[in-house]
This record gives structure tokens, sequence and C-alpha cells, in this order.
């Protein structure tokens, strides 16, 4: 039904595993610039490049509930976005030109053919360091995909769905 939820993006996923990741950007909403770590925490699709050339964008869908997943690069939503350079921040300096060990997809228990709910996608890196793009929809942070090192467990009960290396 949801094309671009992670567990139908799978073979764009596994073609990860392997690859480093050489840049990465992101379209952040001016109004998150308050936020700590906004480059991290505000809302906007995440966009990566692999070493093979390959760009994959990551960006919330609100209707699933999930982290969406699209080959290419990410679409300008308007004015209301800033593109941003973020690959030698705090953030991913650590997992810029780190091979992707695996990836997990996790969703709320909760979940249905019409809610989907595959809320995190967690990208491991050989260094052990992880970037999990996480849709959110909470009191602080409303129908966002915020990019964290680890998922708040507190915002909803998830499970593992599948995992791969």
């Amino acid at each position: 039904m949801y094309d671009h939820i992670p567990s139908q993006k799978l073979k764009l996923l596994k073609s990860l595993i392997g690859r480093k990741i050489v840049f990465v950007s992101r379209y952040i909403l001016k109004s998150d610039f308050y936020l700590d770590d906004f480059q991290q925490n505000a809302d906007g699709s995440v966009e990566i490049k692999l070493d093979t050339g390959t760009v994959i964008h990551f960006r919330a869908f609100t209707t699933g509930a999930s982290v969406a997943v699209f080959e290419g690069k990410a679409p300008l939503y308007g004015d209301s976005y800033v593109y941003m350079n973020v690959s030698h921040n705090s953030f991913w300096s650590s997992r810029i030109g780190q091979k992707i060990a695996s990836i997990n997809i996790l969703q709320v228990e909760s979940f249905d053919k019409y809610y989907p709910a595959e809320c995190v996608l967690e990208i491991i890196f050989e260094n052990k360091t992880t970037a999990c793009m996480e849709y959110i929809d909470n009191e602080d942070f409303f129908d966002a995909l915020r990019v964290t090192s680890e998922f708040d467990e507190s915002n909803l009960i998830r499970h593992q769905v599948l995992s791969f290396r």
C-alpha cells in the first residue's frame, strides 16, 4: 500500500551494506533553528550520497507515521526550508567514510497495513556509530524526521521488524 516505507525498499536498503556515505545534506525547517543541535533535530529531509554515486533521501511520511525512503535527490519543500551540507558537523564527521555494516527497521507495536509505523531506520557503521532516521510526532516534535545516534524509546514502544547485514 505504501511503497516508500523502509520494508518496501529492501533492495535499495540492502545495496547500502558495505558502502560508504561520502556526503550528507539536509533541508532544515527554518523555524527549528532554535533547537539544540538543530542540524540533527530540526525537521527536514536527509539526503546521502554513497561512494558509488547513488543518492538516497529520507523524509517524514505523516500518513503512515513512518520514515520514507527514496532513491534520488530530495525535492525542495519551499521557502520555509534551508539547504545545508551537514557532512562535517559533529554528528556526521565520525560516520562519513565509514562502511555501513547493518541496517535495522523498527516499527510501533500497534502497526497495521493502513498505519505501518516504520518509525526508525537505524544505520550501523563499521566503527560502531549509528545514524537513526526517526519519524517522530509528539509534544516536542510535530510530524518530523530527525537524525540521532540513538532513537528515543520513551516516545513509542517499538519492536524490530527487520535487520540485515
